[in-house]
């Protein structure tokens, strides 16, 4: 039987606090669930490469670490192997759940009669994120413009323009 590993991803440390709200540490690589089933994807064998043609690439550093547990069938099948533009990939995307997240928190809150600025802040409570981690200002602008991208993808569905008329003569 193959070995089992702990791998130690970087990540920032909202996204860190977002998924041990969510997930326990460490997380498994498995076949269910969103984290877990974007890790499994992510993960590579090391690939045999002559030694002069390696490329020396700084470790990526953002901030905090979050412990993925794979296992001995899952290292045999998959590989262990993480390289940084998909550690990144992965921050981008729980960056993007999060977000989406305090989208649909603030708009339940607004139907209640709450200010956005205090639904925002009170999110950020929830997760315990900081205003050094992640700025209330930045979220709060992302907000905005989300808001304003959703209502005009709204409006351009119910009212369609067209692209192609076929007209057919009998």
């Amino acid at each position: 039987m193959g070995q089992a590993f702990l791998l130690r991803m970087p990540v920032h440390p909202w996204v860190r606090k977002y998924l041990l709200h969510h997930y326990p540490e460490p997380l498994s690589v498995s076949e269910r669930g969103y984290a877990s089933t974007l890790l499994r994807q992510m993960l590579q064998k090391p690939q045999k490469v002559d030694p002069g043609k390696i490329i020396h690439r700084p470790k990526l550093d953002l901030g905090s670490h979050y412990g993925i547990f794979v296992g001995s069938v899952s290292a045999q099948k998959y590989g262990v192997h993480l390289v940084n533009e998909h550690i990144q990939s992965f921050n981008a995307s729980m960056d993007d759940l999060l977000r989406e997240e305090m989208y649909r928190f603030v708009q339940m809150m607004a139907k209640k009669g709450h200010q956005t600025d205090a639904s925002i802040k009170e999110f950020l409570a929830i997760y315990d994120i900081c205003e050094d981690e992640l700025p209330f200002e930045n979220l709060k602008r992302w907000y905005y413009r989300e808001r304003i991208r959703i209502e005009k993808r709204r409006f351009e569905t119910n009212n369609p323009t067209p692209e192609l008329i076929l007209n057919f003569c009998a």
